[in-house]
C-alpha cells in the first residue's frame, strides 16, 4: 500500500503540487501553540508495490487509543491505575524524562501530557525524553520515546502549524533502539527528497486524533464516526502523514468525507476500491482535487485515473505501467477498470475532473 507526494511551496489558499504518490477542564491551561514554525487477501507483491505507512516500521501500529483500548493487533498504551476524573476511564500515560507520569492527550494534532491534579502541561520541547509504553495482549513489548519536537506547516491552504516528533522505538529488555519512522533501505521504497516529505524530516512522525483508518480496506470513517479517543501516527512521506499535511483529515480539512477517502484511495493507488494497492513508494504522479487545494503545475499530457470515495472510477494508465511487467494482469486479477477514454467525442480533457473528486495524470 503506497503512494507518495511531492510538493511545491504553499501559496496562500491555493497550492500547486506535484505528487509522488483531549478535553481540558475549564480552568486548566491550554496547550502552547506559539512555537515558531520551521518549515487480507491479495496484496501487490512487496518487491513491486512496497509498503505504505498505514503501519509504522517494526511494530505494526498506526493508531492508538487514549484510554487503553486495544487495536486490531491487540496493542494498546499503558494507562493509569486511577480513573480520569473527566472521562471515568483509565487514561493512557506519558512518562517524562524524570519518570513522572502525566495523562496523555492528543488535541488538534498535538501530543502533550497533563497533570490531573494541578492541570499543568508537559508539552513542546519539554516532551523530549518522555515515553509512552506499548502493550500487546496486556504485556509490555516496547516504549516509544520522543527525542525531538518541532513544527512544520501544512502543504496546502493557509499555513497551519503541525507539531512533528522524532520518535524512537525501544524494545523491552533490549539495548537496541531504532527510529520509529526510519526510511527503509529497499530500492523500491524511495523516500529521499525533501519535496516528498512536505516539510518533515525523514525520521519524523506526526499525530492527529479522530479519524479512523482501516488499513486493510483503505477506508476512513465518516464524519459521525470521528472519535477523538483514537489518534494516528503518520510517518514522514507516507500516506497518513500526507492526509494531514494536505488537509484531508476531518480535523483540518473541509469536512467532506468523500474527499478525504478519495485522497486515501488515490495515494495508495487503490484502483479497485477494495484496499488493494498498486503503487511503489516514491512514484511520482500529478493530481488535482475538487476542493481547490491541489492543482497541476502545468498541463498534463496523459491521464492516469479519476477518483471518488469508492476508488478509481476509470483508469487509463496505471502509475507503474512503465516499471512493472504485467501490471495490468495483476490489476485485472482483482477488477477490470473501465478506461477514462471509453466515451464519445464529449470525453473531457486530461485535466478535467469530470464530476469526480480527484484526477491523476502524468507530465
Amino acid at each position: 500500500m503506497s503512494g507518495l507526494l511531492l510538493a511545491r511551496a504553499p501559496i496562500k489558499m491555493r497550492t500547486t503540487l506535484l505528487v509522488s504518490l483531549v478535553v481540558a477542564s475549564a480552568c486548566a491551561p491550554e496547550p502552547d501553540t506559539s512555537v515558531a514554525v520551521s518549515y487480507g487477501g491479495f496484496r501487490c507483491p512487496v518487491t513491486i508495490c512496497g509498503s505504505n505507512s498505514h503501519e509504522l516500521p517494526r511494530n505494526g501500529m498506526w493508531e492508538a487509543n487514549l484510554f487503553g483500548e486495544v487495536d486490531q493487533n491487540k496493542m494498546s498504551l499503558e494507562t493509569s491505575g486511577e480513573y480520569s476524573r473527566h472521562s471515568k476511564r483509565h487514561r493512557a500515560q506519558i512518562w517524562d524524562a524524570q519518570g513522572t507520569a502525566w495523562d496523555l492527550h492528543v488535541e488538534k494534532g498535538r501530543l502533550f501530557g497533563r497533570n490531573p491534579l494541578r492541570g499543568d502541561l508537559l508539552q513542546g520541547e519539554n516532551l523530549v525524553g518522555s515515553e509512552v509504553h506499548v502493550l500487546q495482549s496486556g504485556s509490555p513489548i516496547y516504549n516509544i520515546r520522543i527525542d525531538g519536537v518541532r513544527k512544520v506547516a501544512t502543504a496546502v491552504g493557509e499555513p497551519d502549524p503541525i507539531e512533528v516528533y522524532t520518535m524512537v522505538w525501544v524494545p523491552q529488555n533490549s539495548l537496541v533502539e531504532g527510529e520509529l519512522c526510519e526510511v527503509p533501505k529497499q530500492p523500491f521504497d524511495n523516500i529521499k527528497d525533501q519535496d516528498q516529505l512536505l516539510g518533515m524530516m525523514s525520521d519524523e512522525t506526526l499525530v492527529f486524533e479522530g479519524d479512523r483508518i482501516d488499513a486493510n480496506a483503505l477506508t476512513m470513517n465518516r464524519n459521525e464516526g470521528w472519535d477523538p479517543s483514537w489518534f494516528n501516527f503518520g510517518c514522514a512521506g507516507r500516506t497518513i502523514a500526507k492526509l494531514r499535511l494536505l488537509r484531508k483529515t476531518q480535523g483540518n480539512g473541509t469536512g467532506v468525507w468523500a474527499s478525504r477517502q478519495a485522497a486515501l484511495k488515490m495515494l495508495a493507488a487503490d484502483y479497485c476500491g477494495n484496499g488493494r494497492s498498486f503503487t511503489r513508494t516514491g512514484t511520482r504522479i500529478a493530481w488535482k482535487d475538487d476542493e481547490g487545494l491541489v492543482d497541476f503545475v502545468r498541463p498534463p499530457t496523459d491521464i492516469e485515473a479519476r477518483w471518488n470515495e469508492e476508488g478509481a472510477t476509470c483508469v487509463s494508465r496505471p502509475r507503474l505501467d512503465d516499471q512493472v511487467f504485467h501490471l495490468w494482469d495483476l490489476i485485472r486479477e482483482v477488477c477490470v477498470p473501465r478506461s477514462c477514454w471509453e466515451t464519445d467525442l464529449d470525453t473531457p480533457s486530461v485535466d478535467d475532473l469530470a464530476g469526480q473528486k480527484i484526477v491523476t495524470a502524468f507530465y
